[in-house]
């Protein structure tokens, strides 16, 4: 009935897997459960490989290759044909398999479930993150007016998947999952939304997820110059890059970003993690990279 496809790296997955064996176990469904370490350092895969003896629970590893062959690779071991794909560090609620297994949800082609945050404040250097999250990606609205999508919580046709995959084109971080589901809406697939959410706990400190933030936003621009995924046209990020500005204001932007980087990476890791302070360290990253690129169309 359902392959459970989790990609892993550098995270503890035994709990998540532990949980989703147990729900099959109690629920007797059929399905399986399909887990692929993409370069893991020996930790985690020490760790990891204790989930071997679990039912329904089959563990791969490999070298790194990065999410998009990752996670097609992931679809090429799975046996069933519905396949759900879950971030390995998030946790699942207790009737997380049945609610995607009613009749209902699996008479749709894609079904989303869902991304939620802990309630509880975490430790303040990791507040940022937990409020982008909870603010940002909790509250995505999949209509035809949006390029979003988050595939740490979707079930899909195998057909489909094969018709579309992830594009193993990109190898940087992040954006992967924008692209998937710019595929999907190409093909008019209806977005079937249910509250089946996971709870996102690898929370990364500001340092690292302002770090892979600006990563995201330059392979953002890589993207968007050698594919033809013109939808990202409407990214806010992509518009600033694209959009021609007079060199002064580029470098006086370019130049503030210089001064208040670190800052104001401070004030949002120590002080208040501020989503308004955030999107304007973002945009003069932005400036800063059309600067130091000679991005001015």
């Amino acid at each position: 009935m359902l392959s459970i496809c989790i990609p892993v790296y550098n995270v503890d997955v035994r709990e998540l897997v532990e949980e989703l064996s147990k729900q099959f176990t109690d629920t007797k469904l059929d399905g399986e459960i399909i887990v692929l370490d993409d370069g893991s350092n020996n930790h985690f895969r020490n760790l990891n490989k204790d989930i071997i003896s679990l039912k329904a629970v089959r563990y791969y590893e490999q070298f790194n290759h990065g999410r998009s062959i990752t996670r097609n690779k992931l679809v090429e071991y799975a046996k069933y044909d519905k396949i759900a794909f879950i971030d390995s560090d998030c946790i699942v609620s207790s009737n997380y398999l049945f609610n995607y297994c009613q009749p209902k949800s699996l008479s749709h082609q894609l079904v989303i479930g869902g991304l939620a945050y802990d309630k509880e404040k975490p430790d303040r250097n990791l507040r940022l993150r937990w409020n982008y999250g909870r603010k940002r990606e909790s509250t995505i609205r999949y209509n035809e007016n949006s390029i979003s999508f988050l595939s740490s919580n979707f079930v899909i046709d195998r057909k489909l998947f094969n018709s579309i995959k992830f594009d193993e084109r990109i190898k940087g971080y992040g954006n992967e999952d924008t692209l998937f589901g710019i595929l999907l809406r190409r093909r008019q697939i209806p977005f079937y939304t249910i509250n089946n959410k996971v709870i996102h706990k690898g929370i990364e400190p500001a340092d690292i997820f302002l770090s892979k933030t600006k990563e995201s936003l330059s392979n953002l621009w890589y993207i968007y110059k050698n594919t033809k995924y013109i939808e990202l046209e409407s990214h806010k990020a992509v518009k600033i890059l694209k959009s021609k500005q007079p060199s002064i204001l580029i470098k006086l932007l370019d130049l503030c970003y210089k001064l208040t980087e670190r800052p104001i990476a401070m004030f949002l890791s120590k002080v208040y993690p501020s989503i308004f302070i955030f999107d304007v360290y973002k945009m003069l990253y932005l400036f800063h990279y059309k600067q130091t690129y000679d991005i001015n169309q």
